[in-house]
C-alpha cells in the first residue's frame, strides 16, 4: 500500500543537483513499519532521541511544507532528502528518497531529537 502524500512542486538546490517538479511524496507501509519498530520504543531514549508514536507521523505533511531545514545526502547510492522541523519541545526528522525513475520522494525513516539538536541542513 502507499500513500501519495501531495504533487507539489518539490525542488532541492544543493551545489548543482536539482530534484525536478512534479515528484510525488509517497509513504508505504514499509516506511511505517520501520518507523514503528525502530523509532517508537524505549531503544530510543539511550540513543538520546524521543520515541515516536502514531500522532507524530500525521505531521509529516506539514513537515514537507514548513521544514526549518532541508539537505540532501548520499547513502548506499541513493540520494536521500533529509528535512527537519522544529516544534515546541522536539525536532522532528524526516528522511525520503529521490526515486528518480518513479519521480517519487518516498519516506523511509522519522525520527524525533529533543529541540536544540539540528544536524545543520541548509534552508
Amino acid at each position: 500500500m502507499k500513500i501519495v502524500l501531495g504533487n507539489e512542486l518539490s525542488v532541492v538546490h544543493e551545489d548543482s543537483f536539482i530534484i525536478g517538479d512534479n515528484y510525488l511524496h509517497v509513504v508505504d507501509n514499509y516506511a511505517i513499519r520501520h518507523i514503528i519498530n525502530k523509532h517508537s520504543n524505549e531503544k530510543e531514549l539511550l540513543r538520546g532521541q524521543e520515541t515516536v508514536q502514531l500522532n507524530d507521523l500525521l505531521r509529516i505533511p506539514d513537515i514537507l511544507r514548513t521544514y526549518n531545514t532541508v539537505k540532501l545526502e548520499q547513502r548506499n547510492n541513493k540520494t536521500m532528502v533529509i528535512y527537519e522541523k522544529v516544534y515546541d519541545d522536539h525536532i522532528c526528522h524526516l528522511v525520503e528518497e529521490v526515486r528518480e525513475g518513479r519521480k517519487e520522494l518516498a519516506v523511509v525513516t522519522f525520527y524525533k531529537t529533543k529541540k536544540g539538536k539540528l544536524t545543520g541542513a541548509d534552508s
